[in-house]
């Protein structure tokens, strides 16, 4: 064989065995940070309006030990929501809208403006906490580490102008499902408020939802367990109680 052959045969053979070895696929490149939220509201709601039920159990100072009650929520997809206690004392309604809230107590005809700083610290905190609204009042951007050689995907959270509750926040999410595994809330200076984990996720409706949520509060120092369920989408007719006017047209 001369040397020319020699070659090309070597060629051949080379060409032959790169063919039949697999390349190794390249990594996706996770979605952009605003996609990542819209993703992850998937698993935290629906887009229209609908209701849940909520049983929540608090442990700690705050609760004096353990304490247990059942409400009933209301939301428009977003922020707005309208909460029924039904658990233990059935009546009591807090209705949230455009950065607002209103008391209703239960057997009184009024309705009572509720001052900012409830928003973060009063009775409704559960509520406070379903309600950040990610997508639309935040911008996520993504740290570098972000599922490099682990399965989270971390985003620090920047409120949109003058939106969002809280002054910032770290978003923990699943690679590749984009499911949401832990949520920690921070003042401007970084003092945590509140850490809520997102676990149980299942079918609902036409989705999938984080069914219990564990919420660990900083300020009143104690920790709740939610558990949501009987999830439905509202009527028309029940979208119309997410205003104050019909909050106090409600009957007790």
């Amino acid at each position: 064989m001369s040397c020319a052959s020699a070659r090309r045969t070597r060629r051949v053979l080379l060409a032959a065995l790169l063919w039949a070895v697999p390349v190794p696929a390249l990594a996706t490149e996770p979605p952009s940070a605003t996609e990542v939220l819209r993703r992850v509201d998937r698993f935290r709601g629906f887009a229209r309006p609908y209701r849940f039920r909520a049983r929540v159990e608090r442990r700690g100072s705050a609760a004096r030990g353990a304490a247990r009650s059942m409400i009933e929520v209301r939301t428009d997809g977003r922020a707005g929501q309208l909460i029924t206690v039904l658990e233990p004392t059935r009546g009591d309604r807090i209705l949230r809208r455009d950065g607002e809230m209103w008391l209703r107590p239960r057997n009184l005809h009024r309705l009572t403006r509720l001052p900012p700083e409830l928003r973060l610290f009063g009775g409704a905190a559960i509520s406070d906490v379903a309600a950040v609204d990610l997508l639309h009042d935040y911008e996520g951007r993504a740290r570098p580490e972000s599922c490099q050689g682990s399965a989270d995907y971390v985003l620090d959270l920047v409120p949109r102008g003058r939106g969002g509750r809280y002054a910032k926040g770290v978003l923990v999410v699943e690679c590749g499902r984009w499911a949401p595994r832990r949520l920690e809330l921070m003042t401007r200076s970084g003092k945590t408020l509140k850490v809520i984990a997102y676990a149980d996720v299942m079918p609902v409706l036409d989705g999938e939802i984080a069914t219990r949520l564990e919420i660990e509060d900083a300020v009143t120092r104690d920790a709740s367990t939610v558990r949501l369920f009987d999830f439905a989408y509202l009527t028309p007719g029940e979208t119309r109680s997410l205003t104050p006017e019909y909050l106090l047209s409600m009957r007790p």
